[in-house]
């Protein structure tokens, strides 16, 4: 006999079925997210060891760091959500094979 719901065995295989699913998931999730979390830690500790190194030589020298980075960071900021919004429009023109547009 068949039995689908009711059996032991079926629930124990749906619920083996249902972490492979959420351990596949993760395992796709963090394929793409570490990049960028290592990616957001480098940036991070760029701006640290320019602040140190400009720190170590002069107050003005770092009080040009702490502007240049303060008018540096909303046109970086622009810029990123422009590539951001331009790589879905690229991918959906290039998969409908219109390169042109």
């Amino acid at each position: 006999m068949l039995c689908l719901l009711s059996c032991p065995k079926a629930t124990n295989l749906r619920g083996m079925l249902k972490q492979s699913w959420f351990r596949l998931e993760i395992s796709e999730i963090m394929r793409l997210g570490i990049p960028m979390v290592v990616t957001q830690l480098f940036i991070m500790g760029m701006g640290f060891v320019d602040t140190v190194m400009a720190g170590r030589y002069s107050a003005q020298a770092l009080a040009g760091v702490a502007l240049g980075g303060n008018v540096l960071w909303p046109v970086f900021m622009f810029m990123s959500g422009l590539t951001m919004a331009l790589t879905p429009i690229v991918a959906q023109l290039r998969g409908a094979h219109k390169v042109n547009q």
